[in-house]
């Protein structure tokens, strides 16, 4: 008798064709557009929710085992982190409201009645849309309001951080290390100016550094496995890197890079059954962070996302951006960290450190040059600039974290070093966690180092959120259709209907001179009148009536509000 074969069922070579089949997808979609374009977005908040379910679950079951394990320290260092970080969320003392976050938002909402979501579209200034899909989710399940736009941009952050934070105690615990220690990455973050000043401006400047720290938490998890997470992750981290503020196609280059790095490496080997099914999946996944990149050149954009400063030859430009970056010349971005950054290029570059470090060195400083010769959409004071590249910090403070515990590793096996590392878990990791807290709450405080546009526009986020109760007391929901209008004689306010195609999208708002009142139609809608300074007594301030011809005076028609 014959013996009946059997297929084997085989993960890999399934995950490979999807791989392949979402890379044709994507190509398709940003040619062709149509049902491609939707079949694509579907398969996109497909994938995205899965990523998403899968790092909360990773998440809670962690924090569970740390419970159960009574890892109570570093349970609670973390926590202690997170809430800190969640405390300017919503936090009008300390944080703003962007305007540019508003617009940006306010079209990610405006994706969800497109069947596509707009997918392979562009929104504010030109940049992808599919990155304002995602930052409008908070505002579209919580509605319109200040903490949910914040949350948008926060909750990226957030996740890439602790993403980054549970990947590095991985790596710990395979290297037979403290899972403590993945705490000093984690809490220098705030250590750096820049990361607290835009941390509470949350605005699409978070968006590279968010998906830097997924992508190197991925990374990670694929050098160490090759499962579901570490490919699907890495595969819809890759989408966004292409689909993004534009800084973020540094990291994308580093990814791509380190995948190809980790591909090669599985050719080396011996190859056997097992090692044919990685390298196949890793090649499917670099195949399609590849077509990532193509798609969005096959329909050029109307952008200046390639336009270089033509007015600085080529050499000087590549001195004047090295130095002015990392002598902190222009505003402090590296502060503390600026003799171990120089020292760790010099080591690196020389060929000192291990191989993986000489790349890394070499790609901050083409992300330094290329951040500053590219002049983007405007032109921007250099100390706004320098925004571009906090995306080098978690790959920075990664690098160091690791040759610091390279080095903790191979300390000789004996007594005096069994002392010294108790000595520096007990006492010195928590003096050092202590201080990068302490100097992180300091640069809470002190925001608007760099982005001095909002120190001149901070009556703006009050106004909101007075507006915010006065409407409510009047029954009048942000929804609905009245006049607002805003009276003051600082012209960097007046945006405001720019903040309003978020808040109050169907509000139509007036700015004018504490001295002047703007013309209004007579449609009988609401009007709410707020003032920044009070207003002189016997100042004239009047509305005309289209259909009678008379003036009538605002303070007997309207209420005005003035802003203490």
């Amino acid at each position: 008798m014959m013996q009946k074969q059997t297929i084997s069922f085989n993960p890999r070579i399934v995950l490979f064709f999807y791989l392949l089949s979402v890379s044709v997808l994507e190509l398709l979609a940003y040619r062709h557009d149509g049902m491609f374009s939707i079949l694509a977005a579907r398969l996109w908040v497909l994938i995205g929710t899965v990523c998403l379910g899968m790092f909360c679950v990773s998440f809670f079951s962690r924090l569970k085992n740390d419970w159960k394990e009574k890892r109570f320290f570093l349970l609670a260092a973390y926590l202690f982190l997170l809430g800190f970080f969640c405390f300017f969320i919503g936090n009008l003392s300390f944080s703003d409201i962007s305007y540019e976050a508003a617009l940006q938002t306010a079209a990610g909402l405006s994706s969800f009645s497109e069947p596509g979501l707009n997918y392979t579209g562009v929104a504010f200034l030109n940049y992808a849309n599919r990155q304002y899909v995602v930052n409008a989710l908070p505002s579209l399940l919580f509605g319109r309001s200040i903490t949910s736009l914040h949350l948008g941009y926060a909750i990226p952050f957030l996740v890439g951080m602790t993403a980054w934070f549970l990947e590095l105690r991985q790596w710990l615990k395979a290297s037979g290390l403290r899972e403590e220690y993945a705490l000093l990455p984690l809490y220098a973050l705030p250590t750096f100016p820049f990361i607290t000043e835009y941390f509470m401006n949350f605005e699409q400047t978070l968006t590279p550094i968010s998906f830097t720290m997924m992508g190197l938490a991925l990374l990670l998890r694929l050098y160490r496995q090759q499962d579901l997470p570490s490919i699907l992750g890495l595969s819809f981290v890759g989408g966004m890197c292409c689909n993004s503020y534009t800084p973020v196609l540094a990291f994308f280059g580093y990814l791509v890079f380190f995948v190809a790095f980790f591909c090669l490496k599985l050719l080396q080997n011996p190859v056997s059954s097992d090692s044919a099914g990685k390298i196949l999946l890793s090649f499917g996944l670099l195949i399609q962070l590849i077509s990532y990149f193509i798609a969005t050149l096959v329909t050029p954009q109307k952008s200046m996302i390639s336009t270089v400063n033509k007015d600085t030859p080529f050499f000087r430009a590549v001195f004047e951006s090295w130095f002015d970056f990392f002598s902190d010349m222009h505003v402090t971005f590296w502060g503390i960290w600026l003799g171990a950054v120089l020292l760790y290029l010099f080591f690196a570059c020389v060929g000192i450190l291990r191989l993986t470090d000489f790349f890394t060195a070499g790609w901050i400083l083409l992300t330094v040059f290329f951040s500053n010769y590219m002049t983007g959409y405007t032109s921007y004071m250099k100390c706004h600039v320098i925004q571009r590249n906090m995306l080098i910090i978690p790959v920075f403070l990664t690098a160091l974290f690791f040759l610091f515990m390279r080095w903790l590793s191979i300390l000789p096996k004996d007594r005096l070093s069994k002392k010294t590392t108790r000595w520096i878990r007990k006492f010195l990791l928590p003096l050092t966690l202590s201080f990068f807290w302490l100097l992180g709450a300091f640069h809470f405080a002190q925001p608007h180092r760099s982005f001095l546009y909002q120190g001149y526009v901070q009556p703006i986020k009050y106004l909101f959120s007075y507006t915010k109760e006065v409407l409510k007391e009047q029954g009048i929901a942000n929804t609905e259709e009245f006049h607002l209008v805003f009276l003051t004689d600082n012209r960097l306010q007046s945006n405001l209907s720019d903040y309003c195609l978020y808040f109050y999208p169907n509000a139509h708002a007036y700015v004018a001179g504490t001295k002047d009142f703007p013309e209004l139609p007579d449609d009988s809608l609401p009007v709410f009148v707020f003032s920044e300074s009070p207003v002189p007594p016997n100042t004239s301030l009047s509305v005309r009536n289209d259909k009678t011809g008379k003036n009538i005076r605002y303070k007997e028609e309207f209420p005005l509000f003035y802003m203490e």
